[in-house]
């Protein structure tokens, strides 16, 4: 799925039994929150009905193509600001039975410094386990659940995001159990084995060709290039460099609280200054994720190997501009114009990828950043099939794009898609307010969440012929395959070696002296005339007459 439909990929952390009656104690040097002592209704949460916009049939006529129109997402929202420079985003809607806080730290793996990578996840996993120090294994997850709601988490380049789902009337609670996550949490040794989100990815996986590609991409440029899963060796220096992290980058002025849902927009401010007025923390230190990128100007590839019986497949890589930077949005249609798309239920290939095997899965995606964006294209090949065949197909759609563009049909049909994968981006309210959370801490302006699908739909067919040409080339290509040993070739095809004739044995001698057979001399050209001799005259039969 393309990435401006801000699918996150959570990570639904487990419930246990509901516990009762429990209250978080006082953080050292902190004034804990009480936890509030009403309870609402046990009412599973619902989903948000899907969001709709307006839009018009592009008219038949290949000649009048254009886009349909629509109007910027109605995601109405509104941004205060704490006193402590806190960012809360209420975006009310009262026709649904829940409500949703989002909480995003603008404290990604993208900011780990030298010596620190992997220690976003440890922070990350400490804090989803919850205020450890004084809540047991599980029981923040335990609460949740007695409250009749869910919780995840998930940390990625540039954001570390919370969110909670609950029922109506349940703001206070998760407001609370916010503010203790992020003054009561205590990073210990236990955390570095305890999350299975810090492990580095199997050897001969997908996940990590994924990672080996973004080291070629962002080659030089440490904020993506550098791993953000590793096994930790020295567990004591971990902790230290985690603890130095939280403290850095968990601020309030690096935090963005969103409430999307149904609730009060008076009562949330009033709980918002109640629970978070009183964190402290200084400004977080200035991110380079939207510095320049060294130049790239040739080619570069890894491999990864794996046995005959195992599946191939690879990943291409292209950095790409940034969201609201010129081609992006063009990138984000080329991507949904060659994914993989369900037909009946069944899984298709898009029709520039119809030579590809059957059993061959695509996934396009473009991957939305602060800053970089990276456009890639990952193919799983079953054992048996030629993956350099598949590879070719690909690259050869992907040239013919760049050159002639999609068809009036397909950017129809792309259109139609990207609009679709946005709003599901959106649709159900966990999504909708890390969306928002997401949008505000790495941008700062909601405007460009909101008018998304217009980018999206203003994207014609010359600015994806243009963007495809000047981004996704050979020079600028990143590749990482994951492949197995070459077949040796068929038995028929063999060719045997060729053997040179023996030379000619030398002609043996007769009694006289002389040889009883002359070699035929090489004639080049006409003969020259023959000489005669004279005082020799010719020999008959070997008899003179």
């Amino acid at each position: 799925m393309v990435a401006v439909a801000l699918s996150c990929g959570w990570v639904t952390a487990a419930h246990d039994a509901p516990a009762q009656g429990h209250k978080a104690p006082a953080a050292h040097g902190k004034k804990p929150h009480p936890k509030p002592e009403s309870k609402p209704p046990k009412r599973p949460p619902a989903t948000a009905p899907t969001v709709r916009m307006p839009v018009a049939r592009a008219p038949a006529d290949a000649a009048d193509l254009q886009a349909p129109t629509a109007a910027p997402l109605d995601l109405r929202a509104e941004v205060i600001t704490l006193n402590n420079d806190l960012r809360v985003v209420l975006s009310p809607d009262h026709r649904l039975p829940s409500l949703a806080v989002a909480v995003a730290y603008g404290a990604g793996s993208g900011r780990e410094a030298v010596g620190q990578q992997g220690i976003a996840r440890v922070v990350a996993a400490a804090m989803s386990a919850g205020p450890s120090r004084d809540l047991g294994a599980g029981e923040l997850q335990r609460l949740v659940r007695s409250e009749g709601g869910s919780t995840s988490a998930l940390v990625d380049r540039e954001v570390t995001l919370f969110v909670d789902v609950l029922p109506a009337g349940a703001l206070a609670f998760g407001l609370w159990l916010e503010a203790s996550r992020m003054n009561l949490v205590d990073i210990n040794e236990s955390t570095l084995t305890t999350s299975p989100g810090i492990a580095p990815p199997p050897a001969q996986s997908m996940a990590e060709a994924r990672a080996r590609l973004e080291e070629l991409a962002f080659q030089g440029f440490w904020p993506y290039e550098h791993r953000d899963r590793v096994a930790f060796t020295d567990r004591a220096k971990a902790v230290s460099a985690a603890r130095d992290f939280h403290r850095a980058w968990y601020t309030p002025a690096n935090t963005v609280v969103a409430i999307a849902g149904n609730f009060d927009p008076d009562e949330a401010i009033r709980l918002a200054h109640d629970m978070f007025d009183g964190a402290i923390g200084n400004q977080p230190p200035v991110s380079d994720a939207t510095a320049a990128l060294p130049d790239q100007t040739s080619e570069r590839s890894a491999r990864i190997d794996v046995g005959p019986a195992d599946a191939q497949g690879l990943i291409e890589g292209w950095t790409a501009p940034a969201l609201g930077q010129e081609g992006h949005a063009a990138l984000a249609v080329a991507a949904v114009l060659l994914n993989d798309r369900l037909d009946l239920g069944q899984q298709t290939h898009a029709d520039r990828l119809r030579q590809l095997s059957p059993g061959t899965k695509v996934d396009v995606e473009m991957g939305t950043r602060l800053g970089h964006a990276l456009w890639t294209v990952s193919l799983t090949v079953p054992p048996g099939v030629d993956l350099d065949k598949e590879r070719a197909v690909v690259d050869n759609a992907i040239d013919e794009l760049g050159r002639l563009g999609p068809t009036p049909d397909e950017l129809r049909a792309a259109w139609a898609d990207a609009e679709l994968d946005f709003l599901q981006g959106v649709d159900s309210l966990g999504e909708r307010a890390a969306a928002l959370a997401r949008a505000e801490a790495n941008r700062g302006d909601l405007r460009l969440l909101r008018n998304m699908p217009v980018a999206l739909l203003h994207v014609t067919r010359d600015d994806v012929r243009k963007a495809v040409a000047r981004t996704l080339t050979p020079a600028r290509r990143n590749l990482v395959e994951l492949a197995g040993p070459k077949a040796p070739p068929p038995a028929h095809a063999a060719v045997a070696p060729v053997t040179p004739p023996a030379p000619e044995p030398r002609a043996a001698r007769n009694g006289h002296g002389k040889h009883t057979a002359k070699p035929a001399k090489k004639k080049t050209g006409s003969p020259p005339a023959a000489k005669k001799k004279e005082g020799k005259p010719a020999q008959h039969g070997g008899k003179r007459p």
